[in-house]
């Protein structure tokens, strides 16, 4: 069956994403963290899984406003064609409760298993599991997004999106810079650079690196602080303040 005309289909990044996913390396982006009092947890540490699916729900339900189109959209396999088609996302499924850790070693462990777990193609490609044990502060967190969705940069704005301020703050356009034409030496460095990429894609063989071969189905998460301030401070200086934020908590 063919996908209908005006069916949205993934790019080809995208769709490369979901086809090399593997039962030793599902291509997600992960977020981990402890919630504390306040917000969706009461003041006995339990999570409010009912207040958490509503605020989601109404996100992702003006998600023409929001940005967040692809939390309502799964993915449809038309032979080789993949495309995005509508659904309605089970919110109890997507946001769940699983079994409890042992600690912030327990939820390392379960992030570094969660990356050879897939996600299903007939849901919206993510989830957000909450994870008692974690603290004795509150319950852990852990958010999946498949990189077909968003990664890097734009994985990070989708959270902004879900579970920042409703409010948009005002944006400042750089002014843009005179073009300076490059050196001659740095126009030939930058053909010779070119030249060893493509090259490179031709060659019979590659060389034997660390990152090749047969790995393990094992993985290995660790947490560490970092001095948000120090960050936020470091932040400041790079950029403008339209496109980078950082706030000590």
């Amino acid at each position: 069956m063919l996908p209908p005309r005006e069916a949205e289909r993934l790019s080809a990044a995208d769709a490369s994403n979901v086809v090399m996913d593997a039962d030793d390396q599902v291509n997600v982006f992960l977020m981990a963290g402890i919630l504390g009092v306040g917000g969706f947890v009461t003041t006995d540490g339990a999570p409010d899984r009912g207040a958490l699916r509503g605020v989601i729900a109404a996100r992702i339900g003006d998600h023409a406003s929001t940005g967040l189109a692809r939390f309502t959209q799964r993915v449809r396999v038309h032979g080789r064609t993949l495309t995005w088609q509508p659904c309605l996302p089970d919110l109890s499924w997507h946001v769940r409760r699983v079994d409890p850790v042992d600690g912030v070693d327990g939820l390392a462990d379960l992030c570094a298993s969660l990356m050879t777990v897939p996600m299903p193609l007939d849901r919206p490609l993510r989830e957000l599991l909450i994870v008692s044990g974690a603290s004795p502060d509150g319950p852990g967190i852990v958010l999946r997004v498949h990189d077909a969705v968003a990664d890097g940069v734009a994985a990070v704005r989708l959270l902004q999106r879900l579970f920042g301020s409703t409010t948009t703050p005002p944006t400042t356009t750089p002014t843009p810079r005179a073009a300076i034409p490059p050196a001659p030496r740095r126009r030939w460095r930058t053909s010779a650079a070119s030249i060893t990429r493509v090259s490179a894609v031709f060659r019979a063989t590659v060389a034997p690196t660390v990152l090749l071969g047969p790995i393990s189905s094992r993985r290995g998460v660790a947490f560490a602080e970092v001095d948000l301030a120090a960050l936020a401070r470091a932040a400041k200086t790079q950029g403008p303040p339209s496109t980078m934020r950082c706030s000590p908590r």
